[in-house]
């Protein structure tokens, strides 16, 4: 949908800088500069650990939490963008606002005593793009989905993704409330 109004994706290996004085382009991680008239950043896409340097529970993937929001220093909470969870493959930070927003709910919860029963993350993303209306419900999916409603290729699009017993949702300009989304991310059978 995006190249028919001229998106190109481009997946940078490393991280990438800004290019110029006033701002020109941008650096790739491979020294590729692409020139640009105008550059929006997403804040919070990575985190800012710098300033605490020399601790060993911080990194450049950021702050390790459990599902309480504890960090593995005593009496340390943390939420948002720069809170990561262990997972089987590494830490996974999951930086959206909504994100931000239960994690602080939880580590509120956990400081008041209350033993939180949740996860810390919520794996939901929604966006405007492109004069597209995109809604996310899981990780970030790889492969071939399986089309549960709709033409991916002309149009409004239900998708799903497995990846073993996770699934991953995707509505493309496919009006469906939320929680059935959810509801379909869910769904332990493939159709």
């Amino acid at each position: 949908h995006g190249v028919a109004v001229g998106v190109e994706l481009v997946q940078s290996e490393g991280p990438v800088s800004l290019d110029g004085d006033p701002v020109t382009g941008v650096r790739l991680g491979d020294g590729t500069v692409l020139r640009a008239d105008l550059v929006v950043t997403c804040a919070g896409d990575v985190p800012v650990t710098d300033w605490l340097d020399g601790h060993a529970w911080a990194g450049p993937q950021g702050v390790e939490i459990d599902h309480g929001g504890r960090t593995p220093l005593e009496g340390v909470l943390a939420a948002g963008d720069v809170a990561a969870v262990r997972e089987e493959a590494g830490l996974r930070r999951r930086p959206f606002w909504s994100n931000a927003v239960a994690q602080g709910r939880l580590a509120a919860a956990t400081l008041l005593g209350d033993e939180p029963g949740g996860p810390v993350w919520d794996d939901y993303f929604w966006s405007e793009v492109c004069g597209h209306s995109l809604k996310m419900v899981g990780p970030v999916p790889r492969g071939e989905p399986e089309v549960l409603a709709g033409d991916p290729c002309t149009g409004s699009s239900l998708l799903r993704w497995w990846d073993g017993d996770v699934a991953t949702v995707v509505a493309v300009d496919h009006r469906i409330p939320v929680p059935r989304l959810r509801a379909l991310a869910l769904e332990r059978e493939r159709a």
